[in-house]
C-alpha cells in the first residue's frame, strides 16, 4: 500500500505541473494500474489502465510503444484472473501495434509473438499458437544470422587493422 500512495503523490505533482494529458502522467496511471493489481484491486487496476491508454491515444496521433504496453497491462489483468479469453483480443492489439511500430525484425516483435503464442496455447488455439511460434522461431534465425555477420564484420575489420 505504501508504494500505492507513493504513486498517488507522483500523479499529483504530474497533474499540477503537466496537466492531464501527458505521457508522464500515463505512465504513472499504468503504474498505478499495475500496483493496484498486484494488491488485488482489479476495478482500480482496470481503471488506471485504460486512463493511460486513453492519453497515449489523444496524446500520440500514432501507435506508440506506451500504448502497446497498456494493452499487454490489461492483458494480464485478465489472465491473472482466469479470463485468457478476455485477455486474448488486448494481446493480438498489442502485437498489431508493435507490428506497425518496430516491424518485423525487432526485439519488441519477437516477444509480442511470445506472449500472442502463450495466449493462443492457454485458450486452446493451437492452429494459432504455432503460427505464433514459427513467426517468433524465424525471427531468432534473423536475429542469429545477423549477429554472426556483425561478427564476422567485426572480426573482418580487426584483422584489416592488424596488417
Amino acid at each position: 500500500d505504501e508504494a500505492l500512495k507513493l504513486y498517488y503523490q507522483a500523479l499529483q505533482i504530474k497533474l499540477e505541473a503537466l496537466g492531464e494529458f501527458h505521457l508522464d502522467v500515463a505512465n504513472i496511471e499504468e503504474g498505478i494500474g499495475i500496483t493496484c493489481h498486484h494488491l488485488g484491486k482489479q476495478s482500480e487496476a482496470f481503471y488506471h489502465i485504460r486512463k493511460s491508454l486513453s492519453i497515449w491515444k489523444k496524446v500520440l496521433c500514432q501507435h506508440s510503444f506506451g500504448e502497446a504496453s497498456c494493452y499487454y497491462s490489461l492483458a494480464m489483468v485478465h489472465n491473472e484472473r482466469g479470463e485468457h479469453v478476455q485477455a486474448l483480443p488486448h494481446i493480438r492489439e498489442a502485437l498489431r501495434i508493435i507490428l506497425e511500430v518496430f516491424g518485423d525484425n525487432h526485439p519488441f516483435t519477437a516477444i509480442a509473438y511470445h506472449r500472442m503464442y502463450l495466449a493462443n496455447k492457454c485458450v486452446g488455439e493451437s492452429d494459432a499458437a504455432n503460427e505464433c511460434k514459427e513467426k517468433l522461431h524465424e525471427l531468432i534465425r534473423m536475429v542469429e544470422d545477423k549477429m554472426k555477420r556483425g561478427i564476422m564484420f567485426a572480426l573482418g575489420q580487426a584483422l584489416t587493422m592488424c596488417t
